[in-house]
């Protein structure tokens, strides 16, 4: 049986993933800002592989190059802005994804406040290496 803090890595995962794939159709369809658009596609990309390391080829490449930053909380919250940033100019679909996107991030702040064993879980300690392993599929330490 799951833990609480099991259960909540699981939630918060599932809804960045969903939050993600909508903001790369999102950018998708919106065409009069080409380069935003593209920037918010690349920056989803880049945080759905990070979130759910999937495909295993491409989590390991990305966890051991210059970018590992994104494993980390700071990286988040950082990733989720600047993307956030671009969907509030993206019209109504836009800003209610960059709302939910941003309300995830504050939620797994607080979340982590009351447990602190749940940004441990989902996230990289700053200064580790980070390794894509099978058994750990929600857990990146």
């Amino acid at each position: 049986m799951a833990s609480r803090t099991q259960k909540l890595v699981r939630a918060f995962k599932t809804a960045s993933s969903v939050v993600y794939a909508l903001s790369i159709l999102s950018a998708d369809n919106f065409y009069l800002e080409t380069l935003s658009g593209a920037l918010v596609v690349a920056i989803c990309l880049v945080m759905l592989v990070a979130t759910t390391d999937q495909p295993r080829p491409l989590a390991e490449r990305l966890s051991n190059s210059r970018y590992e930053f994104v494993y980390s909380f700071r990286g988040r919250v950082i990733m989720d802005v600047i993307a956030s940033l671009f969907l509030f100019a993206f019209g109504g679909l836009g800003f209610v994804l960059a709302t939910i996107m941003l309300g995830i991030v504050l939620g797994i702040f607080i979340c982590g406040m009351q447990l602190p064993e749940l940004i441990h879980e989902m996230f990289l300690e700053p200064g580790t290496s980070p390794e894509c392993d099978e058994s750990a599929s929600y857990s990146r330490t």
